[in-house]
């Protein structure tokens, strides 16, 4: 029983996870605007809008629309600023 409740709750979790918006190249940015709840305008200029979803704290989603129509899409992941590594030291 407890290997079904964990099976199910593993899909559930990594189903959250790959949550993605239905977009395509050439759809409205009125039916955007619907469809994608937690987008925010990110800047506007003369009939080109960009629109931002932040997808976790190390992601993003840019959406670029020109004249009211999708015309491109991008992902940026944030890369940390430090890494540290820990050493294993032999002991002799």
């Amino acid at each position: 029983m407890k290997k079904i409740i964990t099976i199910c709750l593993f899909i559930s979790l990594s189903g959250c996870a790959a949550l993605s918006y239905n977009s395509r190249i050439g759809m409205g940015e009125e039916e955007f605007k619907k469809t994608h709840f937690g987008a925010s305008l990110y800047s506007f200029s003369e009939g080109k809008s960009v629109y931002k979803i932040n997808l976790t704290d190390e992601g993003k989603q840019f959406y670029y629309f020109q004249d009211g129509k999708l015309i491109g899409m991008e992902t940026i992941e944030r890369v940390p600023d430090v890494v540290i590594q820990h050493k294993k030291e032999d002991s002799q």
